[in-house]
C-alpha cells in the first residue's frame, strides 16, 4: 500500500472528532443563546422541576432553592389544575405531542401571567417520552389584560348598542352600510345582512334618497356640512315601504385610517302624533274661540308678560302674532275704563277673588267696542303668580240692552200716561212679574207688603167671571187665539173694577209656549157710560154729556147722530153743531165705508144688542186714530129699538204702546235665540276642551306606560317616580276638563234625575254608595232626612262634592260628617258638618271660585272645581250657599233648595185653574 494512503487512514479518526467538538461547541452555543434570550425550564414526566434557568426564574419570582424537588404544577392555579383542559395536556406530553400556544400561569405571588409557550417532550431510547423541555418565548401577561378590557369595552359598547332605544348606523365614506344596533333594525324592519354593504339611501324615501350624495360629495370636497353634529327632521323609509317622522345626528369618526360616519336616529312618530294631536287642539280651540268670540289671555305677575290666544289679538284688530306689553294692553281700554281694570286686577292679586267687568275698549283701527274680561288669579305656596281669564267682544249684547231699557223706558212712559199695566208671567215656573201700574188697577200700591202673584191675582177677579178668563188664557197657550178679555176685580174695599186685559204667548224654538206678556186697563168708566145708556136716566145722561175721556153719542135707529158729549169733540175734532143730524159714518175710513161697515155694525148690534172692535177712525180734520168702539142697541119697554148708544176712546196710545211691546218680544226672542245660539258655541267650546283636548292627554299616558313596559328594569326609581308624576298630571287635567264640562252644563237639565223625585233616605243610601267613605270615616244622615221628598238631582251631585270634601280635607284619619235638613217653608236648608281642621276666615270665599284648593294640588288630588260647581248648582235654582267655620273648630255647609228643584219647565205648560194654589 502506498504510504501516502496509509497516512490519509490515519487522519481520518482525527477529522471526525474534530467535527463531534465542532458540533458540541455549536449545540452549546445555541443553548446559551436560548438560555440568554428566552425562559426555559425541564421536568421529568410526574412534572418534577429539573432545571429553571435564571429568566424563567425571573419572570414568576422563583429562586433555584424555591423550585428544588417541587411539581410544575406550582406555576398553575388550583382551578387550572382541576380542569378537564389541564388533564388533557398532560396526556398530550405523555404521549409525546408537542404543545405550543398562549397559557395561563401563575407567580410566587399566586397572581396571573400569561405567556406564549411550547412544551417539548423530550424521547428516551425506547422512543418514549422521559422529560419535558419548556420554552417561553415571551411574557404577554399586559397585552393579554389589554385585549380583555378591549373585549370588555366591546362587550359593554354591544350591550349598550343593543339595548339603546335610538337606533345607530354606521357608514363608510361612501355611503354603504357598515352596521346597524338592534334598535335601528326594528326601526327600519331590516336584518344587518339584509343591509350590511348596501347604500344608506334604501333606508331613505324622496327627495332626502336625492340629497343624500350631494351631502357626502360637499362634505368631502370642502370638509364642511350642514349636517355633521346637527340634529335635524326627516323621513325614515323602512323595509315594508312604511315611511315615519326621524329625528337623525350625523357625527364623523376615523378608524384605522378610515374615515367613517355614525348615525343617531330617533324615530318621532309618538312625538309627532303627540304634537299634530296638540296642534289640532289649539286649532280647534282657536275656531271654536272665534265661533264664540271668546278669546284668553294670561299674565306672568312674577315677569310681567303678557300671552294672548289668537281671538284675543283678533278682537283688539291685531293680523299678526304682536302681543303688547301690560302697560299696552291696559291702554288698549278707554280712559274712562283704565282705572276699573287696574283695580279688578290689584284687588284680584290681594284678596284672591275672581273679576269680571264689562268695559269699552278701543281697537287697533281706532274702533270703539265693548269687551266683557274675566280674570281669576292662581297661587303657588300662598304667592300670587299668575292671572288667566277670557276677553268676549259684547258690543252687541249691549247695544241689545241699551235698546231695550230705551223701550222700556219708552213704554213706562207711554203706559203711565195711558194707565195702561204691564204683565209678563213665566210658564214653566209660574213667576209672575208685573210693573206698578198693575198693583194700582188692583186697589194696591206697589210698596205695599203683599206679593203680586198668580195666587194673589187669580183671587182678585170676581168669581163668576174666573172660568171666562181661565179658558181665555188656556187657548192663548194652546195657540187658538191671543188673549183678550175683559173682567172684574174685587179690591180689598169690596168695591168691583172693569178690566180689559190682552196678552200673547211666546214661543220656544219647539213651537211651544214658554210665557205670555200682556196689559191690563181699567175699563169701569166706560162699562158705566154703558149702563148709563142702557137705561137713559136724565142724570146719568148730563153726566155723560160731561165725560171728557170717551166720545159718547146717541144714534137713531139709521144711524144719525143726536146727542154729541165733550169727549165726542176732543176726540173726533167736531163741534155739536157740525155733527148732529148727520150720519156717523163720517168717523169710518173711506176703504170702511167702501166695504159697508157702518150699516153692517148697526145691523149687528141689533140683532145682538151689543156690537165692539178696535179698528181706524177718521176725525175731522182727517187724521186716523185707533178707536176701542162699543154700539150698544137701545129698545123702549115694548122692544122696539129705539136707537143706539156709541161709545168711543181713543187707543192711539195704547196702540203705540202694543207695538212697542211687540217690538220688544221680538227683540226679546231674538235675544232668547242668541242667547241659544251663545249656549250652543259654550257647549261646542266645553266639548272641546273635555273631548277633544283629552286625546293628546290619552297619547301622552299610553306613552308613558309603552316606555315604562318597554325600559322595565331599567328605570331608575326617580324616572319611575317621575313616570307616575306624568300620569297623575294626565289624570288631574282629565278630571279637570270633565270638571269643566259639567261646570258648563249646570243649569241645564241633561237627566231624567231633574224630574226624579225620591225620599231623603234614598238620596242618602245613594250618596253613600257613590262615595264608599274610607274606614274611619262616618257620614251620619240626621232623621230629618227621613221624612222628605226630593228631585234626586242635582242636589245628589252637590251633597257628594260637600261630603267628598270634608273627608279628602281633613287633618286626620277617622272623621264624622253629619247631614241634615230643615223645612223652611217653600224651601228646604240643607247642612253638611264636619269635624275637620276648620277654615281660616279669609278663605270663605276663595274657596268657591273656580280652580282654587288651600292646599297644593300634589297633597290633595283634585281639579278646584268642586265648591264652584256647587255655588252655581245653588245660585241657578236660586237658593242661598253659606260657610261656618274656623280653624280647629270644624267646617259647616249650609245652603236652601226650593222644593220645586229650582228647575224650568221645558214641555207644554199645564195650566193651573184660576185660584188653586200653584
Amino acid at each position: 500500500m502506498p504510504i501516502n494512503h496509509l497516512d490519509d487512514d490515519a487522519a481520518a479518526p482525527r477529522d471526525a472528532q474534530r467535527g463531534t467538538e465542532d458540533a458540541e461547541a455549536d449545540y452549546r452555543g445555541q443553548i446559551e443563546a436560548i438560555n440568554r434570550s428566552q425562559m426555559m425550564i425541564e421536568f421529568a414526566m410526574d412534572g418534577t422541576i429539573i432545571r429553571a434557568n435564571e429568566n424563567y426564574l425571573r419572570a414568576f419570582g422563583y429562586t433555584h432553592a424555591d423550585i428544588e424537588g417541587k411539581n410544575h404544577s406550582i406555576f398553575v392555579s388550583e382551578e387550572s389544575r382541576q380542569s378537564k383542559a389541564y388533564a388533557e395536556f398532560w396526556d398530550g406530553l405523555r404521549n409525546g405531542v408537542y404543545q405550543a400556544g398562549l397559557f395561563q400561569r401563575i407567580d410566587k405571588r399566586g397572581e396571573e401571567v400569561w405567556i406564549e409557550a411550547s412544551y417539548n417532550p423530550v424521547p428516551g431510547p425506547d422512543r418514549n417520552p422521559v422529560k419535558v423541555v419548556k420554552f417561553v418565548a415571551a411574557n404577554v401577561t399586559e397585552r393579554v389584560h389589554i385585549q380583555n378590557q378591549l373585549k370588555d369595552a366591546e362587550a359593554r359598547l354591544q350591550a349598550i348598542l343593543n339595548s339603546v332605544l335610538d337606533g345607530i348606523i354606521t357608514i363608510d365614506e361612501a355611503g354603504t352600510i357598515v352596521s346597524l344596533n338592534p334598535a335601528a333594525m326594528k326601526m327600519f324592519e331590516y336584518e344587518q345582512s339584509e343591509v350590511a354593504g348596501k347604500n344608506i339611501k334604501m333606508l331613505m324615501p324622496q327627495p332626502d334618497r336625492s340629497a343624500h350624495d350631494g351631502y357626502l360629495a360637499r362634505h368631502q370636497s370642502t370638509g364642511k356640512s350642514t349636517v355633521i353634529g346637527v340634529g335635524r327632521e326627516l323621513e325614515g323609509l323602512s323595509k315594508t315601504g312604511r315611511t315615519f317622522p326621524m329625528e337623525l345626528t350625523v357625527t364623523e369618526m376615523a378608524l384605522q385610517g378610515q374615515k367613517f360616519f355614525v348615525g343617531v336616529v330617533r324615530d318621532i312618530s309618538e312625538r309627532s302624533r303627540n304634537a299634530n294631536a296638540l296642534r289640532r287642539s289649539e286649532d280647534l280651540l282657536n275656531r271654536t274661540g272665534r265661533l264664540a268670540g271668546v278669546g284668553g289671555w294670561e299674565l306672568d305677575l312674577l315677569t310681567s308678560e303678557v300671552t294672548w290666544s289668537d281671538e284675543t289679538r283678533r278682537l283688539h284688530g291685531f293680523e299678526n302674532d304682536c302681543v303688547p306689553t301690560l302697560e299696552e294692553g291696559i291702554n288698549f281700554y278707554a280712559p274712562e275704563a283704565r282705572p276699573v281694570i287696574r283695580t279688578a286686577i290689584e284687588q284680584s292679586i290681594a284678596e284672591g277673588k275672581d273679576w269680571e267687568v264689562v268695559v269699552p275698549v278701543i281697537r287697533v283701527d281706532g274702533r270703539r267696542i265693548w269687551a266683557r274680561v274675566k280674570g281669576t288669579v292662581q297661587f303657588v305656596d300662598g304667592k300670587a303668580v299668575r292671572l288667566v281669564g277670557v276677553f268676549q267682544d259684547v258690543t252687541a249684547r249691549v247695544a241689545e240692552q241699551e235698546a231695550l231699557e230705551n223701550a222700556n223706558l219708552r213704554i213706562a212712559l207711554a203706559t203711565d200716561s195711558c194707565g195702561i199695566g204691564i204683565w209678563d208671567w213665566e210658564l214653566g215656573s209660574d213667576k209672575f212679574n208685573c210693573d206698578c201700574l198693575i198693583y194700582r188697577l188692583f186697589g194696591l200700591e206697589p210698596e205695599c207688603d203683599k206679593r203680586f202673584d198668580l195666587e194673589f191675582w187669580a183671587n182678585r177677579v170676581h168669581e163668576e167671571d174666573r172660568s171666562a178668563v181661565e179658558k181665555g188664557l188656556q187657548e192663548c197657550v194652546a195657540g187658538i187665539k191671543p188673549y183678550d178679555i175683559e173682567f172684574r176685580n174685587v179690591w180689598d174695599d169690596g168695591s168691583i173694577h172693569h178690566i180689559r186685559a190682552t196678552g200673547k204667548a211666546i214661543l220656544d224654538q219647539g213651537g211651544v209656549a214658554i210665557r205670555m206678556v200682556g196689559t191690563n186697563m181699567d175699563i169701569t168708566a166706560r162699562k158705566q157710560v154703558e149702563a148709563a145708556l142702557r137705561l137713559g136716566n136724565a142724570n146719568e145722561q148730563r153726566l155723560i154729556m160731561g165725560v171728557k175721556d170717551y166720545a159718547i153719542l146717541m144714534l137713531d135707529p139709521e144711524g144719525i147722530v143726536t146727542t154729541w158729549n165733550e169727549g165726542a169733540e176732543r176726540i173726533k175734532g167736531y163741534r155739536a153743531e157740525e155733527i148732529v143730524g148727520y150720519h156717523y159714518s163720517k168717523f169710518y175710513t173711506p176703504e170702511a165705508i167702501a166695504e159697508g161697515k157702518p150699516a153692517l155694525e148697526l145691523q149687528i148690534a141689533a140683532k145682538q144688542g151689543r156690537f165692539e172692535e178696535e179698528a181706524w177712525r177718521v176725525r175731522k180734520d182727517g187724521s186716523r186714530f185707533w178707536a176701542d168702539i162699543v154700539i150698544t142697541a137701545l129698545f123702549d119697554a115694548n122692544g122696539k129699538l129705539r136707537g143706539f148708544g156709541k161709545v168711543t176712546r181713543d187707543i192711539s196710545e195704547r196702540k203705540a204702546v202694543e207695538a212697542e211691546r211687540e217690538k220688544i218680544a221680538a227683540e226679546l226672542a231674538r235675544y232668547t235665540r242668541a242667547l241659544e245660539r251663545s249656549n250652543l258655541e259654550l257647549d261646542a267650546f266645553a266639548y272641546a276642551a273635555s273631548h277633544d283636548l283629552k286625546a293628546p292627554l290619552r297619547v301622552i299616558h299610553n306613552a308613558s306606560t309603552w316606555i315604562e313596559e318597554d325600559l322595565a328594569g331599567k328605570l331608575t326609581a326617580e324616572m319611575s317616580e317621575n313616570m307616575n308624576l306624568l300620569r297623575s298630571r294626565v289624570r288631574r287635567m282629565d278630571r279637570l276638563l270633565d270638571d269643566l264640562l259639567e261646570y258648563s252644563r249646570i243649569g241645564r237639565e241633561t237627566d231624567n234625575g231633574h224630574t226624579e223625585a225620591i225620599s231623603g233616605t234614598v238620596l242618602m243610601e245613594n250618596i253613600q254608595g257613590l262615595i264608599s267613605p274610607p274606614q274611619g270615616f262616618i257620614v251620619d244622615a240626621n232623621s230629618t232626612l227621613a221624612g222628605i221628598e226630593v228631585f234626586r238631582m242635582p242636589l245628589q251631585q252637590i251633597l257628594i262634592n260637600l261630603i267628598s270634601n270634608a273627608i279628602k280635607h281633613h287633618d286626620r284619619k277617622t272623621g264624622r260628617i253629619e247631614v241634615s235638613v230643615e223645612d223652611l217653608g217653600p224651601d228646604w236648608r240643607f247642612s253638611v258638618k264636619d269635624d275637620g281642621p276648620g277654615i281660616p276666615a279669609e278663605y270663605h270665599e276663595k274657596i268657591f271660585k273656580m280652580f282654587q284648593t288651600l292646599k297644593p294640588r300634589d297633597q290633595v288630588e283634585g281639579s278646584g272645581m268642586g265648591l264652584a260647581m256647587v255655588r252655581k248648582h245653588v245660585d241657578v235654582a236660586g237658593g242661598e250657599l253659606k260657610l261656618e267655620s274656623a280653624v280647629g273648630q270644624g267646617s259647616t255647609f249650609s245652603f236652601t233648595w226650593p222644593k220645586d228643584n229650582g228647575r224650568t219647565n221645558k214641555t207644554k205648560h199645564k195650566f193651573t185653574p184660576i185660584g188653586e194654589t200653584s
